[in-house]
């Protein structure tokens, strides 16, 4: 009886301290992951086998892959779903060295509710990630209003 108390006492304290590192999640929309976060989705694409911890990763969308959208996004999926014990549809892939360059240095890609995700529309929010970039850095340096 005592081993059963146990392990579910381990059990709750594990769901509760990821419940608290999730609601840390997604308060800006930095591609960069703060601690907090890398922390959690450590956890949560454990099967990934990827290091999570200060990476900039690009989060995308659409039953094909169309829309590029911000993590406050993701995290708000996320917690939601985790409300009812359950987890979103999502996948995350680690982008190579040439895919990092097309991309603006984003080192992985986590997509959500996508259906299918073929290479072209890979190559094409690699892309499209490259040209927000690039805006990004104009308006940092004071080229665009």
């Amino acid at each position: 009886m005592k081993k059963y108390f146990l392990i579910v006492s381990l059990l709750c304290l594990s769901l509760n301290s990821a419940a608290q590192d999730l609601e840390k999640c997604g308060l800006d929309n930095n591609p960069f992951l703060t601690e907090n976060e890398a922390v959690f989705l450590n956890k949560y694409f454990e099967e990934y086998g990827i290091d999570f911890k200060g990476k900039k990763v690009a989060f995308v969308t659409g039953s094909s892959g169309t829309l590029i959208r911000d993590k406050e996004m993701f995290f708000r999926d996320v917690k939601m779903w985790n409300e009812h014990n359950d987890k979103i549809s999502a996948q995350a892939r680690t982008l190579t060295n040439e895919e990092k360059k097309k991309s603006g240095e984003y080192d992985i890609i986590i997509t959500f509710w996508v259906k299918q995700f073929t290479e072209r529309r890979m190559r094409k929010i690699l892309r499209e990630l490259d040209e927000i970039e690039h805006k990004v850095d104009k308006i940092r340096k004071g080229f665009l209003p």
